[in-house]
């Protein structure tokens, strides 16, 4: 009888054992692409059931500055998902749609799920699978997969990321944005800053701030004196600034994911920003310049 009850207690254990996806205190950081400092948070708020699937509601949260003085705090959506044998779900436009998948193999792949206020975008983008593997973090032993980001003829679109265990991309959103969107959905959230659970410490390998860094007293008084320009242009954009002093660009896609560094030495030389290799569409370019920061939207036609 003994040896029954602690059977039972051992299998008990593991069947309600919390799950590695969205766990009891999941928090994720994202850094904000669009025209306010500050940041995304997505938060597990608590377990709910939908159509009798019980899954995850995942708060998100826009913390910032609008125009860069006035503070923001606001709630503006939320995101139901649930993790099952290793596949995490979301839900969109009424269906349970695949958001990660980590049983895949290499060459494998899945279509991004459309997001919910575009119903009449047809589904045309795919993840697929480049590379498997695991990596310890904080302990624990994690699945990860490098993928690519393809059209419909699972031709790449030039852009890959690593998607982990308990913590979704480590490059971009957790949401991935599907390319029939163009910009419709850009400024939800961008590169990924820092996750962080009850029994699991944050993970912010990219990321030197705090998670909830909105921006400092030094960077809100100096704005950046750059102008890029044709603006839309065909991916060729002129930099005119009057200093000399070194200045670095990072240019980010829609979806928040880096798509290339620049690095000038003297920008005020006749310097351009080359973005000609990429697809048509919106970028956030991320300018640092002798102390001085700052974010401008970029269209190439």
């Amino acid at each position: 009888m003994k040896t029954t009850l602690f059977l039972f207690a051992v299998l008990f254990s593991a069947a309600t054992y919390a799950q590695s996806w969205a766990p009891a205190g999941a928090k994720w950081h994202y850094s904000y692409i669009g025209f306010a400092s500050g940041y995304v948070e997505i938060a597990n708020v608590g377990d709910t059931v939908i159509a009798g699937q019980t899954c995850q509601k995942l708060q998100k949260t826009f913390n910032g500055l609008q125009f860069g003085v006035t503070p923001m705090n606001y709630v503006f959506d939320t995101t139901y998902t649930y993790e099952n044998n290793g596949i995490v779900y979301v839900l969109e436009q009424n269906q349970w749609k695949v958001l990660y998948n980590f049983n895949a193999t290499v060459g494998e792949h899945w279509p991004i799920a459309p997001m919910p206020d575009f119903g009449s975008c047809i589904q045309n983008s795919q993840l697929k699978v480049l590379a498997t593997g695991t990596k310890v973090i904080n302990a624990e032993t994690l699945k990860y997969l490098v993928v690519d980001f393809c059209n419909p003829d699972l031709s790449s679109q030039g852009i890959q990321d690593t998607i982990i265990e308990k913590i979704g991309f480590t490059g971009s959103y957790m949401m991935p944005a599907d390319y029939c969107l163009m910009s419709l959905d850009g400024n939800e959230g961008g590169p990924f800053r820092c996750y962080s659970d009850n029994n699991f410490n944050t993970y912010k390998p990219f990321y030197d701030e705090v998670c909830d860094f909105i921006v400092s007293t030094d960077e809100l008084a100096a704005v950046i004196q750059i102008e890029l320009a044709p603006n839309p242009s065909n991916g060729v954009f002129e930099i005119k600034t009057e200093k000399q002093e070194p200045l670095d660009i990072l240019v980010y896609n829609q979806a928040g994911v880096l798509v290339s560094k620049h690095h000038f030495e003297n920008p005020s030389a006749n310097a351009t920003l080359q973005l000609t290799s990429q697809a048509k569409g919106v970028y956030f370019a991320h300018m640092s310049q002798g102390g001085q920061k700052g974010v401008k939207k970029l269209v190439v036609e």
